[in-house]
């Protein structure tokens, strides 16, 4: 993304609406806003790490993720034929 990029999408986020949270949801939001920056600036630091975690999250974790829902699709399955059949 260039510079000129950056300004149009600053200036795209600066005409955003102005909405008011409460203060639990504010220190949420915060929260996760400074724990994703760290990990970022962690991964900066150690390239071999960012490449790890990007391999695992787009490579390992899906399938992982959807072996996990096939899983749980089967059995829910087995569970409800087996209370129709009997």
């Amino acid at each position: 993304m260039s510079e000129h990029d950056d300004d149009s999408v600053l200036s795209q986020v600066g005409a955003l609406p102005e909405i008011d949270v409460d203060a639990r949801v504010s220190e949420r939001i915060r929260r996760r806003a400074q724990s994703v920056l760290a990990h970022n600036a962690r991964l900066a630091r150690r390239p071999w790490l960012a490449r790890a975690d990007r391999v695992y999250t787009r490579v390992i974790e899906p399938p992982l993720v959807l072996a996990a829902c096939v899983i749980y699709l089967v059995w829910a399955f087995q569970n409800v034929l087996a209370l129709i059949v009997h």
